[in-house]
């Protein structure tokens, strides 16, 4: 019998270490199963050594989940699982819509109803912008207040 809870344990920790090259989860999912199997025989055929039986068997995982975090990445044959470049917008990398800045202060009119999100136009060009927060009627005149990537927030501009 310790021989079957044996085989469980080390192929429990074969899947759960299977899972850092081959993730989708069922191999891990699999090997969990046959952790909670042997860790379940081995509290039912040897009672008395249940808890240090456990306590091992969990502390063996531990260590293997934490030595394959650590170790892995270090490992030539495994850089392929470990990310090492970035994308730093400072450095000209790449960004996903950047902010046009040269709209703030501009001054553009509806020209469909923002409640809040609509269309204005700006020097001729529509944009998609958003209002402060009031519904603004189409023809009205709107100033740009700011610019967070392409969302363009503008308030109505007070006829002086």
């Amino acid at each position: 019998m310790v021989w079957t809870i044996t085989i469980l344990y080390v192929a429990a920790l074969a899947l759960i270490l299977a899972e850092f090259f081959v993730p989708g989860g069922i191999l891990g999912v699999i090997g969990g199963i046959l952790l909670l199997t042997s860790g379940g025989m081995t509290i039912y055929h040897y009672p008395e050594h249940a808890l240090l039986a456990v306590f091992g068997q969990f502390a063996g995982v531990v260590v293997l989940i934490l030595g394959a975090l650590v170790i892995l990445p270090r490992f030539p044959g495994a850089q392929f699982l470990v990310l090492r470049d970035t994308m730093d917008t400072g450095e000209g990398g790449w960004v996903s819509d950047p902010s046009d800045t040269t709209l703030v202060g501009r001054i553009g009119e509806v020209h469909s109803m923002l409640r809040p999100a609509g269309i204005v136009e700006i020097d001729g060009e529509r944009i998609n912008a958003v209002s402060d927060g009031s519904f603004i009627e189409p023809g009205e005149k709107v100033r740009v207040m700011e610019v967070h990537g392409n969302r363009i927030v503008v308030e109505k501009v007070d006829n002086e």
